[in-house]
């Protein structure tokens, strides 16, 4: 158990007015995060994409392969030699988020398997 602290905000999917974190599991507000970047800012990463569908088989490990970057600061990743990988090369957080698009929503036309 535990007692949480701050507003909750359901319509906006937030929490507002968050302590200072004390923990490294314990949440932080924007300004906290903000507050404490290193100088200069964001300077190393790499995003990633796919250009086109890729086929998924059921069951099946499949790498995704990113035929596109929008940016490479630091050659993590390569569009001929092993283009599922990004490779990180520095110890530091780091944020890593998949998007996969949806689907379109089935119909009673539409009801898939």
């Amino acid at each position: 158990g535990g007692k949480m602290a701050g507003d909750i905000d359901l319509d906006k999917h937030r929490v507002l007015k968050l302590p200072l974190p004390t923990d490294d599991q314990e949440a932080a507000s924007k300004k906290y995060h903000d507050d404490n970047l290193p100088p200069g800012g964001y300077t190393e990463g790499c995003r990633v994409d796919r250009g086109s569908p890729q086929s998924i088989p059921d069951a099946t490990s499949t790498y995704l392969i990113f035929d596109t970057e929008d940016y490479d600061t630091d050659g993590m990743h390569d569009l001929v030699v092993n283009p599922e990988r990004v490779t990180i090369k520095k110890s530091q957080y780091w944020w890593c988020g998949v998007c996969p698009p949806q689907p379109p929503k089935r119909s009673k036309a539409n009801r898939g398997c």
